[in-house]
């Protein structure tokens, strides 16, 4: 007797699993219409021999998607005029730093791109335009006054880099100066 290269079941009564196995081959589903996976346990294993590798998972009303190998990063891959690029990338071995443009982020979030001869831009913009209390606002804050300071800091890297920042240690001045650290800066307003 010949081994199937695979086997559909369904057990109706018994509400057993429908296996699908084939041996050194891929499986392809094609439908004209949708390809609907309906799993009342609420979740979507994806293995690789016998290792969970990924998950699609219902929690309540949210949706979580995860990897579950430790470690094993995220990205987000897709096609920029003919070439496959990662647009963005979750760096699971470092506490879920997110990388835009970049696939190995040094912060928390890292917006990276080499564009020569022109600027990466970053924006936040409201498209309001009837209402002047409408507005926009980048918030770079600390928790409390017992922790560090909030800044902004622009830098040429490996030459210089300037501060704009509140001096918590200081009664909270406002400051400006050279490096990264508002305490070494000139009050600018009290």
């Amino acid at each position: 007797a010949t081994t199937p290269q695979y086997v559909m079941a369904y057990d109706r009564a018994n509400s057993a699993y429908l296996n699908l196995a084939m041996a050194g081959a891929d499986i392809t589903l094609d439908a004209v219409g949708d390809i609907v996976f309906d799993a009342g346990g609420q979740n979507w294993y994806f293995d690789d021999d016998g290792t969970r590798v990924f998950s699609i998972a219902q929690v309540s009303s949210d949706v979580y998607i995860g990897a579950e190998v430790s470690d094993k990063d995220i990205f987000f891959r897709v096609n920029d005029g003919g070439s496959v690029i990662t647009a963005m990338t979750i760096d699971s071995s470092e506490a879920g730093r997110v990388g835009i443009g970049t696939t190995s982020p040094d912060y928390l979030l890292d917006v990276s791109k080499s564009t020569v001869g022109g600027v990466t831009d970053m924006r936040v913009f409201n498209e309001a335009t009837s209402d002047a209390a409408s507005g926009t606002r980048g918030i770079i804050a600390v928790a409390n006054a017992n922790v560090g300071d909030p800044r902004l800091v622009l830098a040429v890297t490996g030459v210089a880099d300037y501060h704009f920042g509140i001096d918590n240690s200081d009664s909270d001045k406002l400051k400006i100066g050279s490096g990264s650290n508002p305490s070494a800066g000139t009050n600018y307003l009290t």
